[in-house]
């Protein structure tokens, strides 16, 4: 299957996926695809697992088995990984290889995604396309403005998660074309039917000193499986010189072959090791052709031949002579092996002299291997395991060490602030009292001081009280006209209670319901306004019960959320020594007060003892060290766990039962296993396994009948495995 297929690996800035593609002449075919594998930049090897991930994901759809698997794998990459110089940036170059070696894949070259969507493009119609290329992810999009089969301009905007139309139309008002947009944006990535709806129903044209198209653009959509179809094809189209051609059918063959290969919007290919890729294949290389082609106009021209320099570094481009050569796909570089030919001088020996050399040079040529070859040895042992439980008390900041029965532990602290919002149901009433002016007469002939605040009545029954103190002055007579004159004064007055009834009219007369009528009267100058009345909310009994109910609720809630965040993530915590204490209920609002809401606020305190880890291995360790069998194990205490039930607590120590519980592999001398195991036969070596103590069974994989010379060359790994 090896020389009909490869991998395909996509890798984007934060996902990378696999399909198996098989190709020939005339057609490919994807066999198997493999899910989107996150990676981070910034964690080492997460490329490499994330790349083996979906790659094996990818074997099992194509239902192969891995010496099925072929080891040739071509990979699609961001465009921004590729620098001016038609070469991967040395940080991304470094992740392919290191991923390439650890996953034993022998690269063929690179191509760019968008790069192969436009090589794809130009093929369907048989001449250059022009369109916008809009690839979409999570936090960014970016642009490529595709001009007559070429990539013009690049351009990266970030979105945050929030992608509109009007991101895309600013960032194609900063590509500066010179020419009018292509009317057609074909999206990829991370976009689904409303991303394509969106950008549809976007106002294109019609705008005032906007203009990006001259009429609406076609909006089309290209799948996860179309986006992998293309990269199939170019790809295979590429890899089988049979299917290529570089000079066109109505190509004159007479013109000079500078002419012809140096067009002006041809890329010329430097060698392809410069990209940071080694030979494809481990075969020796052709002789006289590589893997570019170069096909001379005419019978008659001759291309000289091409012998590059030697170089020891497989991730260093040999040194090859200034000729001009060309990839006619120009984008995806593949890699070869140049030898340097090197003429041998002719020996000549008889035959007796030939059987001796071959007699010396014949143990060489056997145990030369056996200096080479490596061998991997899994054992899978049973673990010894262990159950203890110890009455013991915590104490809170002891002095750090285990004596006796007593633990050192760290008493954590928690804060939490509890609040809770109900609606009133109270009712209220309010309003505002009438208010005017009056005028007092005083009908006697003495001065009459009225205090502040003295009682008027009017003929309802409605009473008012003057705003201020008066003093009206006293009546006169005149007895030729035979007229009394009454004291009069002016004063402002207002209701007593609230309420639109206490808005009387202009001329409305009062008495003063401490003085008689035939010593003062009054009425009044003008409109009495202003009163009115109205229910509002207010807070009521049942809404202060109702709020410390929910509020009851809400601590539990705050309290079981902060136990299971930031105490369950906390190391070394005992949660049944974890205790509350809650604060007295304070409300904004008291009971009879106008508010349409009422807010009770509670603060609580969480507290729990932590053990840290240098107290868990000192009480592993003593505790258990008088167990059968403990000493006989590699103590690992990451397979310990260590319990505990209070049966009395208080703030500073708590007394209860600790148990520990946990499973250790046996002490193994690996170094005499090996020794032991070196130039064994398989079945040498099997029979030795079987008697290693606590062995449950064991595999070998080596590509010999006997086992390695070198110790160095034999790799042993234990695994736990409980019968």
């Amino acid at each position: 299957m090896e020389g009909n297929s490869f991998w395909l690996i996509y890798i984007q800035d934060k996902s990378v996926s696999v399909s198996l593609v098989s190709s020939n002449d005339k057609n490919f075919q994807i066999l198997g695809t493999g899910p989107g594998s996150v990676w981070d930049t910034g964690i080492d090897e997460s490329l490499s697992k994330a790349i083996d991930e979906s790659l094996s994901i990818a074997s099992i759809n194509a239902n192969i088995t891995e010496d099925q698997e072929p080891s040739l794998a071509a990979f699609v990459i961001p465009p921004f990984w590729v620098g001016s110089d038609s070469k991967i940036s040395p940080p991304k170059l470094n992740l392919i290889k290191d991923a390439c070696k650890k996953l034993a894949l022998q690269p063929t070259g690179y191509l760019a995604e968008d790069d192969a969507i436009v090589e794809d493009a130009n093929s369907v119609d048989g001449f250059p396309a022009s369109f916008i290329l809009l690839h979409l992810s999570s936090e960014e999009f970016y642009l490529s403005l595709v001009y007559l089969g070429h990539i013009k301009q690049r351009i990266v905007k970030a979105h945050n998660g929030e992608f509109s139309g009007q991101q895309v139309e600013a960032a194609l008002l900063e590509l500066n074309s010179e020419s009018t947009l292509p009317p057609q944006i074909i999206i990829f990535g991370q976009a689904d039917s409303k991303t394509v709806s969106l950008l549809k129903d976007f106002p294109w044209v019609g705008k005032k000193n906007i203009e990006t198209f001259l009429h609406y653009p076609d909006i089309k959509n290209l799948t996860s499986q179309e986006i992998f179809g293309i990269f199939a094809k170019v790809i295979s189209s590429q890899m089988n010189p049979n299917a290529k051609k570089i000079y066109s059918e109505d190509k004159d063959p007479s013109l000079d072959i500078k002419e012809s290969v140096l067009e002006e919007n041809s890329l010329i290919d430097t060698d392809p090791d410069s990209l940071g890729f080694s030979n494809p294949d481990n075969s020796p290389p052709p002789s006289e052709t590589s893997n570019f082609d170069i096909v001379p106009p005419s019978a008659d021209l001759l291309i000289p031949e091409i012998i590059p320099e030697p170089n020891l570094d497989p991730f260093e481009p040999p040194i090859i002579p200034n000729y001009p050569i060309v990839n006619k796909n120009k984008k995806f570089i593949f890699s070869f092996n140049i030898f340097k030919k090197i003429k041998l001088p002719r020996l000549h020996f008889k035959f007796n002299n030939l059987f001796w050399i071959f007699l010396i040079l014949l143990p060489v040529f056997i145990f030369a291997p056996l200096f080479f070859i490596k061998s991997q040895v899994f054992f899978f042992l049973n673990p010894y395991s262990f159950e203890k439980s110890i009455p013991v008390t915590l104490k809170a900041g002891n002095n750090g060490q285990v004596s006796g029965s007593v633990i050192p532990v760290e008493r954590k602290l928690f804060d939490i602030i509890s609040t809770a919002k109900v609606e009133t149901t109270g009712q209220q009433t309010v309003g505002e009292k009438s208010k005017g002016e009056i005028v007092i007469y005083n009908k006697v002939d003495k001065v009459q001081n009225i205090p502040k605040g003295s009682v008027l009545i009017d003929s309802s029954g409605k009473k008012f009280e003057l705003a201020t103190s008066v003093l009206v002055a006293s009546s006169s007579s005149n007895l030729e006209q035979g007229v009394i004159n009454l004291g009069q004064t002016k004063s402002a007055v207002i209701a007593t209670d609230i309420g639109p009834e206490y808005n009387i009219t202009s001329g409305s007369q009062l008495v003063f319901k401490d003085y008689p009528e035939t010593v003062l009267i009054a009425k009044t100058s003008n409109n009495l306004t202003g009163g009115n009345r109205q229910q509002i909310l207010a807070v009521s009994q049942q809404d202060k019960t109702n709020v410390q109910a929910k509020l009851n609720q809400q601590i539990q809630t705050d309290i079981d959320t902060k136990i299971s965040t930031d105490l369950g993530n906390l190391p070394g915590v005992i949660k049944d020594t974890i205790q509350t204490k809650k604060s007295n209920l304070e409300l904004n609002r008291e009971v009879g007060e106008a508010a349409e809401e009422i807010i009770g606020t509670v603060n609580s305190s969480v507290s729990v003892f932590v053990l840290s880890e240098e107290t868990k291995k000192t009480i592993i360790s003593t505790f258990l060290s008088t167990e059968p069998n403990f000493d006989k194990i590699e103590v690992d205490y990451n397979n310990f766990q260590i319990s505990f039930k209070s049966s009395k607590i208080d703030s500073e120590q708590s007394t209860g039962t600790l148990t520990i519980t946990g499973s250790s592999l046996p002490k193994l001398d690996t170094n005499n296993i090996k020794k032991s195991l070196t130039l064994k036969t398989i079945k040498q070596a099997e029979d030795f396994l079987r008697k290693v103590p606590r062995v449950n069974r064991f595999k070998i994989l080596n590509k010999l009948f006997i086992m390695p010379l070198r110790v160095e060359n034999i790799d042993i790994q234990v695994k736990l495995e409980k019968l």
